[in-house]
């Protein structure tokens, strides 16, 4: 009997826990980058762009989350280039690799424009990352990120 209400009490958790992760996607609009930009502007932070169908971009959570997890990784921003109709997938893949708990959106409208709306010299390539600094703005990357690249530019040695 026993065994049985644990597995009643996991499942029910479980369901939980994938909800609240659907949940803490954010509809990513024309303006969400401003907000987003608002609400990091005293620190260091890495924006990265990311889809479902992205290969490389699974191995580049994977390592996110890794540093995360280890405390090794700067404020992270992850913005899905998937319709915000597909964010109980997102938070899914995201709690997956132990990225549950940053800060998550996916795309709220067109997605030409709000490629636009963050850069309008990016084409769409993927896995793309914006590495902000204070001080300093923005620096653009497309392709995998490498762990010696984000401790490098956070600071963060092991």
């Amino acid at each position: 009997m026993n065994r049985f209400i644990l597995c009643i009490l996991l499942i029910i958790t479980g369901l939980f826990a994938g909800q609240s992760s659907a949940a803490g996607i954010g509809a990513f609009g024309p303006d969400s980058l401003k907000q987003i930009e608002r609400d990091h502007a005293d620190r260091p932070f890495l924006l990265v762009l990311w889809s479902l169908e992205c290969r490389p971009c699974r191995r580049e959570l994977a390592l996110l989350g890794r540093l995360h997890k280890d405390r090794l990784a700067p404020d992270l921003v992850l913005v899905a280039t998937d319709n915000i109709e597909s964010r109980e997938l997102i938070g899914e893949i995201l709690a997956q690799y132990h990225l549950g708990g940053v800060s998550a959106w996916a795309f709220a409208g067109a997605e030409e424009r709000l490629r636009y709306s963050i850069d309008p010299h990016w084409a769409g390539e993927l896995p793309r990352s914006y590495f902000y600094a204070p001080d300093a703005g923005r620096r653009g990357v497309s392709g995998r990120l490498e762990e010696e690249t984000v401790r490098d530019w956070s600071g963060v040695t092991n």
